[in-house]
């Protein structure tokens, strides 16, 4: 990430992890970066690991992008990519119903 942005490879790999899972159409939500360069950067910090939710017209989930045993991977092994609740913790759930409904116009 870069500035609060993810970086062009970053996206590029969150949409091919994504689609894998039949997600196609998402926005990103309260994204963090979690301070760890990972493999396949072309430049320093091209990649770093970060969490935050996926949300999609009718689900969210919890996602930490990170490298593990070879692969990316959006946190299946630790069970940290899972279906949320509605409520982000934190945050007003109307953010979440809002960006929800943008989604499916």
């Amino acid at each position: 990430m870069k500035k609060g942005m993810l970086t062009q490879r970053e996206e590029e790999l969150m949409q091919a992890l994504l689609a894998q899972r039949g997600i196609t159409t998402y926005q990103l939500f309260d994204v963090t970066q979690e301070g760890k360069q990972l493999p396949g950067s072309t430049f320093p910090w091209e990649i770093e690991s970060m969490s935050g939710y996926v949300v999609t017209p009718t689900n969210v989930y919890r996602f930490w992008l990170d490298w593990f045993e070879g692969h990316y991977t959006l946190g299946e092994e630790d069970g940290i990519w899972r279906e949320m609740a509605i409520e982000v913790p934190g945050r007003d759930k109307n953010e979440v119903l809002q960006i929800q409904q943008q989604l499916r116009l």
